[in-house]
């Protein structure tokens, strides 16, 4: 990623943004970690809960840490770039690297669990969030829906006959649910809360409308339904963010197929411009990147990973250095409908040419071609892969 990347990008904002990623990225960011004592130790202090609600608290508490203004005093994670329009920011960590996260569980299981190569750490991916179900419903709408099912199982759990096998551990999972979507949704306020603060201190004019923009939006979405472009993509990335930060490394899924819809209401409405979608994703893109390491100088005092035990696996060496940045967040393009059509929309040209005009390894772009793929859809991905640098990837479907 050198200076030809930053060239092309499509406004000087993203430009911007793009120099500062490479910047921090080229540089020891080993004070950027997350440390143990910035947590709580959930598996100390709820010790007879079941491990799903520890599990959850822990989720919760680690989005607090995040949040912390001590903490991201040397964190950055409770902060706001110049020029940024998508907020919210992943602590260090990979695949290659491990992640800090507050211990849950007690002495006793994490003993058990080495016996099977995993920790309370072992990452997890291989799996896309419902993104249209939060755009859809907000997270809200999953508490309410939890609450309801609670309801349910507490006449359940109370019949005279005695309870069925297995209500407890759904009412634990309900109430883990709830505890995950909240924590989310205070996440999000107090960037809305970050960024009105920072309006105020604001003398640009056209920043300073951006920051109400972004604090409105921060209050709005994941709590309710998105309703515009913007709010989108600033939803996914919070859904996004809060899994990533939580040990679940999963990916980013069809994204042109969750976003058609919010990008033509918008255009239809006039809140947006083609021009400000691709400066949108390409901020989307260049947040997504945040983690990167682009030196091997630092990564030993960087590991944070006890070998194995974050995949799940029987011990072996990993390659730090081949794995320091996976992240595992594909962005999966085109492809075919469940019907069998032709899948490809307007969203993914775009976010193909902002892939191209930011050059960033990660989120990765994946192509689904089929028999029908539109000529003007390979056109582009032969465009972005050569801008690109090895990008999009190119599975057949």
């Amino acid at each position: 990623m050198g200076m030809e990347s930053i060239d092309r990008c499509s406004t000087k904002r993203t430009a911007d943004l793009l120099k500062k990623l490479r910047d921090r990225g080229s540089n020891d960011r080993s004070g950027e970690w997350f440390r143990r004592e910035m947590f709580p130790e959930i598996g100390k202090l709820y010790p007879k809960e079941p491990v799903i609600l520890r599990r959850a608290r822990a989720f919760d508490a680690m989005l607090k840490a995040m949040t912390n203004l001590q903490n991201s005093a040397t964190t950055r994670s409770y902060s706001i770039e110049e020029g940024e329009l998508i907020v919210g920011n992943i602590p260090l960590g990979s695949v290659g690297l491990g992640k800090e996260f507050p211990r849950y569980m007690t002495v006793v299981e994490r003993r058990l669990a080495s016996i099977t190569s995993r920790d309370e750490e072992s990452m997890f991916g291989h799996n896309s969030p419902d993104y249209d179900r939060v755009l859809q419903k907000g997270l809200k709408g999953i508490i309410s829906f939890s609450q309801e099912r609670l309801g349910s199982l507490e006449i359940d759990l109370t019949h005279r006959l005695g309870p069925v096998d297995g209500l407890r551990k759904k009412k634990d999972f309900y109430q883990a649910v709830i505890i995950c979507c909240n924590a989310v949704i205070d996440y999000a306020h107090s960037f809305s809360k970050l960024a009105m603060q920072m309006a105020g201190e604001e003398n640009n004019p056209k920043r300073k409308a951006e920051l109400h923009r972004l604090s409105e939006i921060c209050h709005k979405v994941p709590e309710h339904p998105a309703d515009t472009f913007h709010e989108a993509l600033q939803s996914i990335w919070f859904i996004h963010l809060a899994l990533h930060s939580t040990l679940d490394l999963v990916s980013l899924g069809r994204l042109d197929q969750v976003l058609q819809y919010y990008y033509e209401e918008s255009l239809r409405q006039g809140q947006i411009t083609r021009e400000e979608a691709v400066e949108l994703l390409e901020c989307f893109l260049i947040k997504g990147a945040g983690r990167l390491n682009m030196t091997t100088a630092f990564l030993m005092k960087q590991d944070h990973l006890d070998f194995g035990t974050g995949l799940g696996t029987s011990p072996v060496f990993l390659d730090q250095v081949a794995s320091a940045n996976n992240f595992l967040q594909n962005i999966v393009l085109g492809g075919q409908t469940r019907q069998g059509g032709d899948a490809t929309n307007e969203c993914s040209h775009m976010i193909l040419e902002a892939s191209g005009n930011v050059g960033v390894p990660t989120p990765t772009i994946v192509v689904r071609l089929h028999a029908a793929s539109p000529e003007s859809f390979l056109a582009k991905a032969a465009d972005t892969l050569k801008r690109g640098g090895g990008r999009p990837a190119n599975p057949l479907q």
